[in-house]
């Protein structure tokens, strides 16, 4: 047993180093109010789906939860703190989305436009304005092994707009479920897990508008961002390339915009989103290279890291709050099916006891982002998800404290893994 669980664990030590993590950042203009229901809903759904992957790759603990930046701080000095202050590895995969207002200048030669963005007093001026390759530049810079950065925003020339460039390189319905099948999981590797290099795209190519769906409308969507994240879902090939995935992205936009132009104007109207994709094949260490950088010393069950669950039939030691990491690891933890009952019932009362105030609730929204599916005390929430089966993720979308630090309020997401036929 001793030999197995040591095993093991080399394994999942090389493969979490080789694959890295998965960092996000989320820029959404949602106090615009023409579009910030189908903004909210694009941001949601981003979530929903990044939290879809990290469970069905058993990455959890290696997708970091988003950075967001809406509302107030949608701005091109929040921006550029961010990316100042960002890091990575050189195996990190970093994603970047943009969901807003864009234009160009009459003069740009970029095929990509310039996100529109305001300065705190909500002044929309063009030395507020960023080119959204300026973001992948920066990232690029950043040394990590993959960026994906992606703009649902119109590319239309715009007046009072001029022609920059490298301006920041100096400076649901229901819970989520996902199909655990292996191609699946294959196709989801070869995307994010063995991609070298770097790829942008943007809802419309130049001269064309993004269409967002407004607040009356269901779903109030982004048609670039449903059609991106439809088109991997329903896939489901292990060949599926960047190329391929946002080539079929881009026909099932135009085509939704034509209709959707078509039947409330009488007049079809295209939006073709672009891409351009930089990859590079990455060589592989040969065999015995690889074996000999799997740890070498030797390590008994019990001293596995806490970020790696224990096997079902390891004894497993007792719980302390000095064992713990992120309220967000421990609700994983606590749902984990790879931990017995008995340990995930204790570790529920710890953080009962030491995160939630007396009476807090705990809610469960959809992947709509909108739809509240359950809503419970934290003391049923946490006895509920310690018997849970098939709960693969647990994010944290919300939360409230009082004056101790304690949680009232807490709104969460849950990701199952469906029912094997």
């Amino acid at each position: 047993m001793k030999k197995i669980a040591i095993l093991v664990f080399s394994v999942l030590m090389w493969s979490s180093a080789e694959a890295g993590r998965v960092k996000t950042i989320i820029l959404a203009d949602t106090r615009d109010m023409g579009l910030h229901c189908g903004i909210k809903t694009n941001i949601s759904m981003t979530y929903s789906l990044l939290e879809q992957a990290a469970a069905m790759l058993d990455m959890v603990d290696q997708f970091d939860d988003p950075i967001l930046l809406d509302g107030k701080n949608c701005t091109k000095e929040s921006l550029m703190n961010a990316l100042a202050s960002f890091s990575c590895s050189p195996d990190d995969a970093v994603l970047f989305f943009y969901f807003g207002h864009g234009a160009r200048s009459v003069d740009d030669t970029s095929i990509f436009p310039q996100m529109l963005l305001h300065d705190e007093g909500r002044r929309l001026l063009d030395q507020n304005l960023v080119p959204l390759e300026d973001v992948a530049d920066i990232l690029k810079q950043k040394g990590g092994r993959f960026v994906l950065v992606f703009g649902d925003c119109c590319n239309v020339v715009a007046e009072g707009v001029s022609t920059k460039r490298t301006t920041l390189v100096a400076a649901s319905s229901g819970i989520s479920e996902y199909d655990p099948n292996q191609m699946a999981r294959r196709q989801l590797e070869r995307l994010l897990l063995e991609s070298h290099g770097t790829v942008i795209t943007v809802g419309s190519e130049v001269g064309q508008p993004s269409f967002y769906k407004n607040c009356m409308e269901s779903p109030a969507h982004g048609f670039f961002t449903g059609c991106f994240w439809e088109t991997l879902m329903n896939e489901w090939d292990e060949e599926l390339t960047w190329e391929k995935w946002l080539s079929e992205a881009s026909k099932a936009t135009d085509a939704l915009a034509r209709k959707y132009k078509e039947e409330n104007s009488g007049k079809p109207c295209a939006q073709k989103p672009i891409f351009r994709v930089d990859l590079a094949t990455r060589p592989q260490a040969p065999q015995n290279e690889q074996m000999d950088k799997l740890p070498k010393t030797e390590l008994i069950a019990n001293e596995l890291p806490r970020d790696i669950p224990p096997a079902k039939d390891v004894q497993q030691p007792s719980y302390s709050m000095e064992d713990s990491g992120t309220l967000k690891q421990m609700l994983v933890a606590i749902s984990s099916e790879q931990n017995t009952f008995q340990y995930r019932e204790q570790v529920a009362k710890v953080v009962l006891n030491e995160f939630f105030a007396p009476n807090a609730r705990v809610e469960v929204v959809a992947r709509n982002g909108s739809t509240i599916v359950e809503s419970e005390t934290a003391a049923d929430f946490l006895e509920r998800i310690s018997l849970a089966q098939r709960l693969k993720n647990i994010s944290i979308r919300a939360q409230e404290t009082n004056g101790d630090g304690k949680i009232v309020y807490l709104l969460v997401h849950e990701v199952y893994e469906k029912k094997k036929q």
